[in-house]
């Protein structure tokens, strides 16, 4: 089972870059894939971590986000997001079990697969 640590190393090595949600107030737009670790109340679960995961705002997936919930150090959820709708394109209820670097990897081909999909279905209309 992947850990947050693990989960934040991992990211790391695929490029993407650690940001604090107040320097997104002052840096303008981000040219690069990116992160944030958020500590959040649930009110069924307690505290929870989010892990929030975002694409560069030049390239084609910069409407859409991941969030990972993690809860007692495991990843219990991840969603993908339309960020520009606000709407939820795929909610994963179950626990995210993640025994590699590629298993994240293919979660993020996932995700950029689910929102492309998304993205054209929107088009169509």
């Amino acid at each position: 089972m992947m850990n947050i640590d693990q989960l934040i190393l991992w990211l790391a090595k695929l490029g993407f870059k650690k940001m604090e949600p107040a320097e997104l107030d002052f840096i303008g737009p981000i040219e690069s894939d990116y992160y944030m670790v958020m500590n959040r109340v649930d009110a069924v679960l307690g505290e929870i971590t989010i892990v929030d995961v975002y694409f560069d705002e030049d390239g084609d997936y910069k409407g859409g986000s991941i969030t990972f919930a993690v809860c007692d150090d495991e990843v219990i959820k991840s969603q993908f997001w339309d960020d520009d709708s606000g709407e939820l394109a795929v909610d994963i209820h179950a626990p995210t079990t993640f025994e590699s670097i590629n298993d994240l990897k293919c979660h993020i081909a996932q995700f950029k697969f689910s929102y492309s999909q998304l993205q054209e279905s929107k088009n169509e209309k």
